[in-house]
């Protein structure tokens, strides 16, 4: 299943993925060149909020806070996403959710 919209990312996850343990996989770039400055972080963790509100450039942010497998840590990722159903955002085959943003990915694979 694949959605163009990010403001529908909140209640995708909150009813399949918030509270589960999954593995994240969140890869960045700096700028357009994917082979530059590319820089990629795993965890396993749990999804505990995923919002998307509009910012100032036209565009959404989601913003995405998982707590780390010991509990401790809250570990918050921000992503840019443009308008409403401008690009596919997100998809999901079986356990794994694939979310893409303007200048990152994020993966996340259900344990």
């Amino acid at each position: 299943m694949e959605w163009t919209n990010p403001s529908q990312l909140p209640s995708i996850m909150q009813k399949e993925w918030t509270n589960q343990t999954v593995r994240v996989t969140y890869t960045q770039w700096e700028d357009e060149d994917l082979e530059a400055d590319e820089v990629m972080s795993e965890w396993d963790a749990q999804l505990i909020s995923c919002t998307v509100s509009d910012n100032r450039n036209h565009e959404l942010d989601g913003v995405f806070e998982f707590r780390t497998g010991d509990g401790e840590e809250i570990i918050e990722i921000v992503m840019d996403f443009p308008p409403d159903g401008e690009d596919v955002i997100a998809v999901q085959e079986g356990p794994i959710l694939r979310i893409f943003g303007n200048e990152a990915t994020l993966y996340l694979q259900k344990k």
